[in-house]
């Protein structure tokens, strides 16, 4: 653990969720914020609450390998949803946080460590949101489960009750986000997912 890191042990001032035990570089736990914008802190509380992402992978890996080279990324605008949607996704499955001025930072220095992604680690991350052990106990033991199938698995783990469409939508992503945490995935066959039929990975 480097020098001076701080371990985090409950939840933020402002309803942040940060992973018990993680590593928060260039923020203690218990820093109050100041002067946050209203866009930004509305955006911070919306992702509060650690959950499987239902929103695609590549955009909120991209945010990781480019503040793990050490770039500067502040929160977007309200006007630009699909960067919003990233940053949201980065917060969401407990991988970074937005400090009090608006900057996204990671919660774990070796998550991406020189721009690249260290898969065993978002896998540990992955696997410590409400329902997502079981997702990735699926794909380990079935790597070629259709999105629908990996949404109902992830559906009845946290118990919640959702329809068709944002079972693919969780199962297709949640795929894509496995496969970056170094699940190797089998092509799903055209027509295995209810009402799927293209569909890769």
């Amino acid at each position: 653990m480097p020098d001076g890191a701080e371990r985090c042990k409950e939840t933020g001032p402002i309803g942040l969720h940060v992973m018990h035990g993680a590593l928060i570089h260039g923020l203690a736990a218990s820093e109050p914020p100041h002067d946050i914008p209203a866009t930004r802190l509305s955006a911070m509380t919306e992702s509060s609450v650690p959950a499987v992402p239902h929103e695609p992978c590549r955009p909120a890996l991209v945010l990781l390998r480019r503040v793990g080279r050490g770039e500067t990324l502040m929160m977007p605008a309200d006007g630009e949803r699909k960067k919003r949607d990233a940053f949201k996704a980065v917060l969401k499955i407990g991988a970074g946080i937005v400090d009090s001025e608006g900057r996204l930072r990671l919660v774990r220095s070796d998550l991406a460590p020189n721009g690249e992604i260290n898969p065993p680690v978002l896998r540990e991350l992955l696997e410590a949101l409400p329902g997502g052990a079981a997702g990735i106990d699926l794909l380990v033991r079935k790597p070629g489960a259709a999105p629908d199938e990996v949404g109902e698995t992830i559906r009845a783990a946290v118990g919640g009750q959702w329809g068709l469409t944002t079972l693919l939508s969780v199962g297709t992503n949640w795929r894509a986000w496995a496969r970056a945490a170094g699940i190797t995935l089998t092509r799903v066959p055209r027509g295995t997912a209810a009402g799927w039929v293209a569909y890769d990975p």
